[in-house]
């Protein structure tokens, strides 16, 4: 594992000096370069690669920390090919890849030019191989258990010989559905990230194209301009979705863009920020609808006693959570001097208010229709109808409900009596 951690970190280092070699050879013709030495190229695509460990990168004489989320996930997407090369090894011995990963980032590191941030590499180093290990970890533990679940009981079944994996395994089965609730509700929400940024983009493609011509790119310079923005997609999903959330994103210090709210002034010239809706007030987004038909759906197909929600509502809570705090944290950064040392969301309102709308509303629909919350509500509503009916019945103002009492026989006195018999026997 400790050389698989070393693989990724020189094979992505190589990609990302490919690239920059790749870019300088697009521009010797241009003048401005023309002092720029191989070793300053050496060290500018180092700066690049190290960016995406959330190392700072030169940007008009000043240090960037806008995180390239999709050199980044690149990197993620490497260690995975390396690891899943390596599936036979105990599910333990993934541990020691963040120790070679770690070794080699730092190693790097130091070709880059000063200002790259050591300190920062070397957490970074630690986040991005932690999370590849992680995502590598569950999904042998999820193969794993699909497999048991499939022979056990059977003949051949042969655990595998991990103490690790076989513990894990062994976990109650509604924790491993919250993972599932979980990492399903995250994708959601990066489908509707990913689905608003494409409709923006199709929208404002007219603006785009303004501030792409008005830079005056070349047609190897418009690649370039492509590949850089390719690189900060997942950035640019995470500001769409925080848009839709209602949360919106900085473009500046004192600048916020959100529904409702496009500043005067000019964007920076970026040609994707040219699809930043200028007006939204027609409708106000949101993206807690869609979750409410998803929950409401799953009610609807299954449902669930508060004692299988005890661990999956938890759990599929905490994850989502998470990985949105994630997504939103590394979208935010300084990406050049004055104003531009703030762009992105704000982080904990917009972590929250996407959290709420997509899991929060999922999981109040879920216990509100749970099995004993239904039969309490049932019982509920008929003593409630049961006690209406008795109030607005005549029976409770004591008009029905008295039985008719028998007519008494009539009273006659002694001597009355007497006489009457008299008179019979006389006639």
């Amino acid at each position: 594992m400790l050389l698989a951690g070393l693989e990724v970190v020189f094979l992505s280092w190589a990609l990302s000096l490919a690239i920059t070699f790749a870019g300088y050879l697009s521009q010797t013709s241009n003048r401005w370069l023309a002092e720029t030495s191989w070793a300053d190229v050496i060290g500018f695509g180092t700066s690049i690669w190290g960016a995406s460990l959330f190392g700072a990168y030169p940007i008009a004489d000043t240090a960037a920390t806008l995180l390239p989320a999709g050199m980044t996930l690149v990197i993620i997407l490497l260690a995975q090919m390396a690891l899943k090369l390596r599936s036979d090894v105990h599910l333990a011995a993934l541990l020691t890849f963040p120790l070679g990963f770690t070794f080699g980032a730092l190693l790097l590191s130091m070709t880059a030019p000063s200002g790259i941030g050591i300190g920062r590499i070397f957490l970074g180093s630690l986040l991005v191989s932690g999370l590849s290990i992680l995502w590598q970890g569950l999904r042998r533990l999820r193969k794993y258990r699909m497999d048991l679940d499939e022979n056990l009981g059977y003949l051949n079944d042969d655990r595998v010989d991990d103490q690790l994996l076989n513990f894990l395994a062994s976990g109650p089965r509604d924790l491993y559905r919250g993972l599932e609730i979980g990492w399903r509700v995250t994708l959601a929400n990066l489908a509707i990230g990913l689905i608003a940024l494409v409709a923006a983009v199709i929208v404002g493609f007219s603006r785009i194209s303004e501030i792409a011509q008005a830079l005056g790119a070349g047609t190897w310079e418009k690649i370039l301009l492509v590949l850089a923005q390719l690189a900060y997609l997942p950035d640019l999903l995470a500001w769409s979705l925080s848009w839709i959330a209602g949360t919106g994103f900085y473009l500046g210090v004192d600048t916020w863009y959100g529904p409702g709210s496009y500043p005067p002034g000019p964007v920076p010239a970026i040609p994707v920020l040219g699809a930043i809706p200028a007006s939204t007030e027609s409708f106000w987004p949101a993206i807690w609808p869609f979750f409410l038909a998803w929950a409401l759906l799953a009610v609807w197909r299954s449902e669930r006693k508060l004692s299988q929600l005890r661990y999956t509502v938890p759990v599929a809570g905490a994850f989502i959570f998470l990985t949105t705090f994630l997504l939103i944290w590394t979208s935010q950064g300084a990406l050049g001097p004055g104003r531009l040392t703030l762009v992105g969301p704000p982080v904990f309102r917009a972590t929250f208010s996407i959290w709420f709308q997509s899991f929060g509303i999922y999981a109040l629909i879920r216990l509100a229709f749970a099995t004993e919350v239904k039969a309490r509500f049932q019982v509920y509503t008929k003593s409630v109808s049961h006690r209406l009916s008795r109030v607005g019945s005549p029976a409770a103002h004591g008009v029905i409900g008295v039985l008719p009492s028998k007519p008494k026989p009539a009273t006659v006195a002694p001597e009355a009596a007497v006489e009457t018999a008299t008179e019979n026997e006389g006639n």
